[in-house]
């Protein structure tokens, strides 16, 4: 996972670097057609770190390179935060309209699951956030199914919650198929088929739990299946909105 969040961080980063270095290349060249006196040069530098070669083309005024650099970290370090911010905007956003329109969505939960989320912290629209969170919530039935699997394989419950907890395995695999089915929806800007298949996923956890109530038995995944409850109504709620 820490790997996975340094590759995520890497290629947000590079996002920023670009966009900075067109900005410094488009100021430089303006700045140089008004004034005769700035130097506007192209300046090849081979950056070697172990075995990986990598060339940019830096622009360099000659008398004013020291006050350059710092420039160009300035705007980079402003650019950086600048995305952050913007993506913490739109999951907060989202969110708050989302829990204003569901009451079964809670707010608190919805920011805390998306900003620990690293696709969603990169996610620049309402649709991205959606196939993000849709992600999220296929990952977390995949971990609740784990979770009831080991329960029967260490036969450590009440013979009468055995055919409820064998019921929960393929609900999962149900609601797992209808997240990858929105997920293909959502990639084509279907959003009314992705909201059937987000639909039918919520039930799954919902039912899951009902299958232990009518058999008078506590349910050994209540909690997991609240969140996975609430992982699911995420996306759910979004698609509402586009």
């Amino acid at each position: 996972m820490k790997f996975f969040v340094s590759v995520v961080m890497f290629f947000l980063l590079l996002n920023c670097f670009a966009a900075a270095q067109t900005l410094i290349r488009d100021s430089c060249k303006t700045a140089a057609a008004k004034d005769p006196n700035l130097k506007y040069d192209f300046e090849k530098i081979n950056i070697k770190s172990g075995r990986l070669t990598s060339y940019s083309y830096i622009l360099i005024s000659h008398k004013e390179n020291k006050s350059m650099k710092f420039f160009v970290s300035v705007v980079m370090f402003f650019l950086l935060l600048n995305c952050f911010a913007a993506a913490q905007t739109l999951i907060r956003d989202s969110c708050k309209t989302a829990a204003a329109k569901d009451p079964n969505l809670k707010y608190d939960f919805c920011i805390q699951s998306l900003e620990q989320d690293p696709q969603s912290k990169t996610a620049t629209s309402l649709s991205g956030l959606v196939l993000a969170a849709t992600n999220n919530a296929a990952s977390k039935t995949i971990n609740v199914k784990g979770i009831v699997e080991t329960i029967l394989k260490s036969k450590k419950y009440a013979p009468s919650t055995e055919p409820a907890l064998r019921t929960c395995v393929k609900l999962y695999d149900d609601a797992y198929g209808s997240l990858k089915e929105a997920l293909m929806n959502v990639k084509s800007s279907d959003y009314k088929s992705a909201n059937m298949h987000l639909s039918a996923a919520l039930d799954e956890p919902v039912t899951c739990e009902d299958g232990f109530k009518e058999k008078h038995a506590k349910s050994p995944v209540t909690n997991e299946n609240n969140v996975l409850f609430q992982k699911i109504l995420i996306p759910l709620a979004f698609t509402n909105m586009l």
